[in-house]
């Protein structure tokens, strides 16, 4: 008996609230199991977070796509990150999305947020409030997010592509045509990134780019670096 039937077999008859699971497993691997419990009607709507350590597993998330919430890499985050996950997908239907949450600091770094995931906005802005970036916008899309710009002035925009109304590729370059926004960061962010995504999003104006899901220390380090050069 393989290891994804002993666990379809143990949790058949429970009332499962949240599974955690590692893609690097003995055969069938973390991804069979994935489908397989997606595949069963009594989880199909079950929040599954990705915790792992497996080398190069991005290039096979197509595999999965949409069938997990969360993806954390065991490399790059520690048992606290998951805890705030776990915390946020369990209480997600309980917990207000901060949305166009604006706090006005002086000689604050000042964050746009353009993201339409409700878990993802609380996941990214939990992340930059941990790292002492306090001052976070949040809207919804694309269009919010060019309203946004013209109302005040960002030192850092973390733009999200697929996005509802205006998506993040026409929005960046509606950005970029505002004199104010010429040289301010833009960071794309890229759910299942695809050959080819990085050059679309650098053509459309942003300054760099991260594939989603993020890899916590990756993000943070280039939201330092590029908020440090825009300071």
């Amino acid at each position: 008996e393989n290891v994804s039937a002993k666990v379809m077999d143990r949790i058949k008859d429970k009332d499962i609230d949240l599974a955690i699971v590692d893609l690097d497993m003995p055969a069938p691997n973390g991804f069979e199991l994935i489908k397989l419990i997606k595949s069963d009607k009594k989880f199909a709507h079950l929040p599954i977070i990705i915790y792992t350590g497996k080398e190069n597993y991005r290039e096979d998330l197509y595999k999965i796509e949409g069938l997990f919430e969360e993806l954390l890499d065991k490399r790059s985050t520690n048992i606290e990150d998951l805890a705030d996950t776990i915390n946020v997908m369990i209480n997600r239907y309980e917990t207000p999305p901060p949305v166009e949450e604006v706090m006005h600091k002086d000689n604050v770094i000042k964050i746009l947020l353009a993201e339409d995931y409700k878990h993802s906005q609380i996941i990214v802005t939990r992340l930059l409030k941990k790292n002492n970036f306090e001052n976070v916008v949040v809207v919804e899309n694309g269009e919010d997010a060019v309203k946004m710009a013209h109302q005040e002035k960002f030192n850092l925009i973390l733009m999200d592509m697929q996005m509802p109304i205006m998506n993040g590729f026409e929005a960046t370059e509606k950005i970029r045509e505002m004199p104010d926004y010429r040289e301010v960061p833009i960071i794309a962010l890229t759910a299942f990134a695809m050959k080819g995504d990085r050059e679309k999003c650098l053509e459309s104006g942003a300054t760099d780019y991260i594939p989603k899901p993020i890899d916590s220390k990756e993000f943070i380090d280039k939201v330092k670096y590029y908020t440090n050069a825009s300071a």
